[in-house]
């Protein structure tokens, strides 16, 4: 396994300052012989035919405009994929795809701090010395298929993850946000191990890694885990957030009372922790779309967040504004997790995310999850119906592999 030496991440570093002006600115019997599960027409929960599209689709990938929106319907439905770094695999994936009429592939390109492919940043997953992602694109290609760059932007190391082999946070743990002092969390995303985005090497490694993603042939970068982790104690609290907060405002996080009132002190350090996320959003996105302008294509940028944080805000610690962000453009296509576990909740998601995209050039294509999780979530079959209520022609599915066993069930 190669690693990555303190003297390579300075140069690296000092090499992506002095190339960011190219940046204006800066995560599932006898089957019916006829299909009626068509994304953009019918809402009948008839189970495919082996074979049959389920998803509305062309037949053909259609370039994407250069500059202006993209409509959801141009871009298609897609899922959510960790791939198995195997061609015969991936072969089997990408041909499921096409034959169900999924035009998009979000692959898992970063995570834990690992790449799917050579990079002169991180390590790699595999080290074979390929590079997953340009064979994963070649495929998808001969499919018919997108493929998209699927990171977990802020999310680097699991707690559980091999400790034999090397990694970066190894050498810069510095780099790791930390909870509010105090108890350890005891709930939610305890062995998740996310870096600070106020740490300017962090920033600098993320834009280097988009600048890598954006010089291959993928359709689009997937920003996930772009926020703060989720636990019962607020994160935040590494020395280089706060200082950031007291030199702006004066104030000591440590010390402010959760008044979620609107100017209150607890609120602005809500605020400095969102702007710290928007932020690295707008730095990532316009960073894609400018080497990608360069290139003569359209990149697009998508973000997978969660609804419903506007009407927890101050009490909700991903600290992940999202409607900010739609409304200012950093997005070309939303991804939102519509993870609801019952129709009713799904209603509201949907409700929220079609309002919040009402009147922005920003496509919308929610995200729904199959099979069990945290939770047992309903069929696609049984939320399909709810999409199209909800005015949803397309959408984005977590994960591959619990679509395919459902279709799989129903042959």
């Amino acid at each position: 396994m190669r690693t990555l030496s303190t003297i390579v991440v300075a140069a690296l570093l000092a090499l992506v300052q002095v190339t960011a002006s190219v940046s204006a600115e800066s995560e599932p019997t006898t089957v019916s012989t006829t299909v009626t599960v068509a994304v953009g027409s019918a809402t009948s929960a008839t189970a495919p035919a082996p074979g049959a599209q389920v998803l509305a689709a062309s037949s053909d990938l259609p370039p994407f405009p250069l500059e202006g929106a993209v409509p959801a319907d141009m871009i298609g439905s897609g899922v959510w994929w960790r791939p198995v770094l195997d061609e015969a695999e991936i072969e089997r994936v990408m041909a499921n795809l096409n034959r169900w009429g999924i035009r998009n592939c979000f692959v898992e390109a970063f995570r834990g701090g690992r790449t799917i492919y050579p990079s002169a940043i991180f390590p790699p997953e595999k080290s074979d010395g390929r590079d997953w992602l340009a064979v994963t694109c070649a495929i998808g290609r001969r499919h018919n298929v997108r493929v998209h760059a699927w990171i977990h932007t802020l999310f680097w190391r699991h707690a559980d993850d091999d400790r034999r082999t090397s990694h970066i946070l190894d050498l810069h743990p510095q780099w790791v946000e930390m909870p509010r002092p105090g108890p350890a969390p005891q709930s939610g995303e305890t062995k998740y191990i996310f870096v600070s985005p106020a740490i300017p090497e962090v920033r600098n490694l993320l834009v280097m890694l988009v600048d890598e993603l954006a010089q291959r042939e993928i359709a689009g970068v997937n920003l996930d885990y772009i926020r703060f982790q989720i636990c019962d104690r607020d994160f935040g609290y590494n020395p280089a957030t706060l200082d950031g907060f007291e030199r702006e405002s004066g104030l000591r996080p440590v010390d402010l009372p959760r008044e979620t009132r609107v100017g209150s002190p607890w609120m602005r350090w809500v605020e400095y922790r969102e702007k710290l996320v928007t932020d690295l959003v707008a730095t990532l996105a316009d960073r894609a779309r400018a080497l990608a302008k360069q290139k003569g294509v359209r990149l697009l940028v998508s973000s997978a967040y969660f609804p419903g944080y506007a009407a927890e805000r101050g009490r909700n610690f991903k600290f992940q504004n999202w409607p900010e962000w739609v409304k200012r453009g950093h997005l070309d296509v939303s991804t939102p997790m519509c993870y609801a576990t019952d129709a009713e909740g799904l209603r509201r998601e949907f409700a929220e995310v079609r309002v919040e995209h009402a009147a922005v050039p920003v496509a919308c294509i929610p995200g729904i999850a199959l099979g069990t999780f945290t939770a047992s979530h309903p069929l696609f079959r049984e939320q399909r119906p709810l999409l199209e209520e909800a005015g949803f022609h397309q959408c984005m599915v977590f994960k591959y592999e619990t679509l395919r066993d459902e279709f799989e069930k129903r042959k």
